[in-house]
């Protein structure tokens, strides 16, 4: 009686398994452009870089910075997929400028507050007047330079790439069977 329990749960689970697995189903590779240039995370904690050079089913080719030969990786061992995109110069400018910011706001405060004396006595401002408007100042102009460089030169950034939930089912010697899932969310 119990042997028959134990085969009735035990179908009701691995049945669903077995299904999603990849056994019963094509997964949907991710949507790969021909050399893209991407960054494959696999479940084994490796990376990689390279170029794309097709996607088949449930495999990624790609030709890989480290090597000059093409590299073949199944998609049921990548846990992250990263594509590289180039900024458009407003994106850039907007990057850059937040960053002269902050730097700018944080430089001006310091700054002025080794010297406040001599500033309060020149402006007749309160000492926090004077730490933001000098902060205020200088992250502008920071701001401003950090705006032309990232529009001149707006640099590229990592996009992810959904990665397919999947449900594999592997033999275990003579133990049994190992399950796995991977999914975001």
């Amino acid at each position: 009686m119990k042997s028959a329990a134990a085969l009735l749960y035990s179908s009701l689970f691995l049945a669903p398994a077995l299904l999603l697995s990849g056994v019963g189903w094509a997964q949907t590779p991710p949507a790969l452009e021909p050399g893209e240039r991407v960054r494959v995370h696999r479940l084994d904690a490796q990376s990689v870089v390279g170029q794309v050079e097709r996607v088949q089913d449930d495999t990624l080719f790609l030709i890989a910075e480290s090597r000059a030969r093409t590299m073949t990786v199944p998609l049921h061992s990548v846990s992250r997929l990263d594509v590289q995109r180039r900024r458009t110069r407003g994106q850039g400018a907007w990057h850059w400028a937040k960053g002269g910011f902050v730097v700018g706001a944080v430089a001006g405060a310091v700054t002025c507050s080794a010297d406040v004396e001599r500033c309060r006595e020149s402006s007749g401002m309160n000492d926090a007047e004077i730490l933001l408007g000098s902060a205020l100042f200088v992250g502008g102009g920071l701001a401003f330079i950090g705006a032309v460089g990232g529009a001149m030169f707006p640099g590229n950034y990592w996009e992810g790439v959904p990665v397919p939930a999947q449900v594999s089912l592997t033999p275990v010697g003579n133990a049994g069977f190992r399950l796995s899932a991977t999914w975001k969310f």
